[in-house]
């Protein structure tokens, strides 16, 4: 395509470009939309010139017209779908963290009742050890202290 084959199609665009905007905008029932569609196809025809020459510049911009909305619907189709899925994804992240704590508070249940049979002394040497994090050698001096005057009071009697 020459150079002024190039501004010739450029030009046609601008004369065709209200018929085009009636074409597009019937096709897609929306103005804006139809705006964006006719936007798109002049960028594309100043971004990159068509490789063969144009013999009817009407018919080449209203098949590209044509192309640029299925494109546009195909577009808005795949966002629609996106966001749909990205709805129900959190709409089922909610729902799963609502089953999770309900499945939570019941093993805390559980576990309370579980360490509540314990012995006195064993539930404190699991509360330290497992959910303070404490280490053995610290729980050891700590109930050696605590334990060890009274055995040997008991053994004095």
């Amino acid at each position: 395509m020459t150079a002024k084959e190039y501004k010739d199609i450029v030009l046609s665009l601008a004369e065709f470009r209200p018929a085009l905007r009636i074409f597009i905008t019937k096709k897609l029932d929306c103005p804006d939309s139809a705006e964006d569609v006719l936007q798109s196809i002049a960028e594309k025809l100043l971004r990159k010139r068509p490789k063969d020459s144009v013999e009817n510049h009407r018919a080449y911009l209203y098949q590209m017209a044509k192309n640029e909305v299925i494109n546009h619907c195909r577009s808005k189709e795949a966002r629609s779908r996106y966001e749909n899925q990205s709805a129900n994804e959190q709409e089922s992240a909610v729902a799963a963290t609502a089953e999770d704590e309900a499945q939570a508070r019941q093993v805390l249940d559980n576990l309370s009742k579980s360490l509540n049979e314990l012995p006195v002394l064993t539930r404190q040497i699991f509360v330290m050890y497992r959910i303070e994090g404490r280490k053995q050698k610290d729980i050891a001096k700590n109930l050696e202290s605590i334990y060890l005057p009274l055995r040997n009071a008991s053994l004095l009697q």
